[in-house]
């Protein structure tokens, strides 16, 4: 991601002076920054793959890692402590890959988007220096003609693939023939697939961690308790006792709460 470039520039970069060009932050800065970071990982929802990480771990972040830095961390994390050009500069890049990456958004406000893009590129020289022009960066002049081709960003960007490799390693066993093991095993796994569908399941939400330790609201009482609940792609969990109650499915036999 491109403001991995950002970030490795305000950690590592060169110090120097001007009220139109970024320097090298300070490590009380830095360590403030950091903490921000630790502080969200506990209002973190489980949809995302990783919980924010202090820059200090940045050689081991991820490129999800980035990615939530750009879109949702970075703009919070932040603010007040860059100086106002180049956290501006910075926002340019992550709204407009906020708006490339929406299925909503990426078409209709696709220009705004690539003129976001523009001034975020021709700003760097002069923000950074012309070294921070390399191709990765100039390429970002191309990216919204990219999306208004083949879809959002997320419909064509490597992260399903980087995923993916770390369970294709797992299926080579020996040094030679590496591809026809990996298609082997795959195929395998197809033709003896069993899929499981959970004892709870009902429609298109998925329940676990029956209990009866409520609470519930009054008359409720022979209600079924769950501590878990997964319903149309979002996972919601009572596990850190915070006593929430949402009734799921109330039937002419059956109620169902969600309670710790």
């Amino acid at each position: 991601m491109r403001n991995g470039r950002l970030l490795l520039y305000w950690l590592r970069g060169p110090i120097r002076k001007g009220n139109t060009v970024a320097s090298r932050l300070p490590s009380t800065v830095v360590q403030n920054i950091s903490d921000r970071l630790i502080s969200l990982r506990k209002v973190v929802p489980t949809e995302f793959a990783r919980k924010p990480r202090s820059l200090t771990e940045i050689d081991r972040w991820k490129a999800t890692e980035f990615r939530a830095f750009l879109l949702y961390f970075g703009p919070v994390v932040l603010s007040g402590f860059l100086p106002d050009f180049v956290y501006s500069h910075f926002m340019f890049l992550s709204a407009s890959i906020r708006i490339l990456a929406s299925p909503k958004f990426c078409y209709k406000f696709n220009n705004y988007a690539h003129e976001l893009l523009v001034s975020f590129v021709e700003q760097s020289k002069e923000i950074y220096g012309a070294e921070f022009i390399v191709y990765n960066v100039h390429a970002l002049f191309h990216l919204a003609a990219g999306v208004k081709r083949f879809g959002p960003l997320d419909t064509f960007c490597a992260f399903p693939f980087e995923n993916q490799l770390k369970h294709l390693k797992r299926l080579v066993r020996k040094i030679s023939q590496p591809l026809p093991q990996i298609v082997r095993r795959i195929t395998e796994r197809r033709h003896f697939s069993i899929r499981c569908i959970p004892r709870n399941s009902r429609g298109n939400s998925v329940e676990s961690g029956e209990h009866a330790g409520g609470p519930v609201p009054p008359g409720y009482q022979l209600a079924q308790q769950f501590m878990q609940l997964r319903i149309s792609g979002i996972f919601l969990s009572l596990s850190n006792a915070d006593n929430c109650i949402a009734v799921l499915h109330h039937g002419p036999m059956r109620v169902k709460i969600l309670s710790k």
